[in-house]
């Protein structure tokens, strides 16, 4: 019988290199999330999603993690605060209406 965590082991908010608030490769979190038994994560690139080549390469290497696209963009409600909002699943290729939103 296989020992299987009864919880999801997933972090679907993480950064690499290619956000101005991160410094990590790519490789690292494919790295880590094999180590520490994650089944899925998301790397959520600041207003981009030029990283995408770059982790899909990596993601081949790593096939018991699976990789979600995603991207993380700041919005401003209708009140006028500026909230950032983690966007997951973005389709490839990217929408025009959403493409306007990366600048």
């Amino acid at each position: 019988m296989l020992s299987m965590p009864t919880y999801a082991t997933y972090d679907l908010h993480l950064h690499t290199h290619w956000s101005y608030d991160a410094c990590a490769p790519v490789e690292y979190y494919f790295r880590r999330a094999r180590e520490l038994k994650l089944r899925r994560i998301a790397i959520t690139e600041h207003f981009t999603m030029d990283s995408l080549p770059d982790i899909l390469e990596v993601a081949q290497s790593c096939p018991e993690v699976k990789f979600i696209r995603g991207t993380e963009l700041t919005v401003r409600t209708p009140m006028g605060y500026s909230v950032d909002l983690v966007c997951l699943g973005m389709p490839i290729p990217i929408p025009p209406e959403v493409e306007q939103v990366f600048g």
